[in-house]
């Protein structure tokens, strides 16, 4: 990694067009793992929605059956 500083420096900061398509397939995979991370968020929380959701109406199905029962 110093050595890459170091022959930048040297170079005046200038870049090659190499240097350029390394930055840029990084940057994209870098993109990529970020994007794949986020979705596999979201889908972890719409799950756990899903599930919330069913035990809840479980949970209003209950109490529902409770109130029907004679006293």
């Amino acid at each position: 990694m110093d050595a890459m500083f170091l022959s930048l420096i040297q170079a005046g900061g200038e870049f090659t067009s190499e240097q350029y398509q390394r930055n840029f397939v990084f940057l994209f995979y870098g993109l990529l793992t970020a994007w794949l991370v986020l979705l596999a968020f979201v889908g972890v929380l719409a799950s756990r929605e899903r599930r919330l959701r069913r035990e809840l109406e479980r949970l209003r199905a209950i109490i529902e059956d409770k109130e029907r029962e004679p006293k």
